[in-house]
């Protein structure tokens, strides 16, 4: 049915965000570098030919059950950006922020990364850089 196919697809966009979080955090350096890596990756994904990432916009015609469990997926992933972030705290490498408001705000900004591929920047070979950039501009420590 239509509505086990969009759930299938919101678990696909979960577990690429999620993989992407993960071998983010087997990379060397600092906390902020990791999520850095994950957020950029995920962006290079939402722009690329395999992207976009299915996004929160369809949930509302989906039946009750489904939106349940595709928002409490939704929570854990910008949970888990969270933890990134309060990593990143605790090493110095992001400035004192509450991190599950930053996780929610990172995880947003990788979710309206797609909106940019309709536009003409989009195909500028640093886009992925300038949207990064934006996002964790206001999480730089010092």
């Amino acid at each position: 049915a239509k509505d086990d196919l969009v759930a299938a697809c919101f678990r696909r966009s979960f577990g690429i965000a999620g993989e992407a979080q993960r071998q983010a955090r087997t990379l060397p350096g600092t906390e902020r570098n990791r999520i850095i890596s994950a957020v950029a990756g995920l962006i290079r994904f939402q722009l690329g030919a395999e992207g976009p990432l299915l996004r929160a916009s369809v949930l509302s015609s989906m039946p009750h059950a489904y939106q349940v469990e595709i928002i409490s997926q939704s929570e854990r992933m910008s949970r888990q950006f969270g933890a990134m972030i309060a990593d990143a705290i605790a090493d110095g490498s992001i400035r004192p922020v509450d991190p599950a408001i930053a996780g929610a705000l990172v995880h947003a900004a990788v979710n309206v990364a797609s909106d940019s591929r309709d536009l003409t920047f989009a195909a500028e070979p640093d886009i992925v850089d300038r949207l990064v950039r934006a996002i964790f501009s206001g999480l730089d420590s010092a």
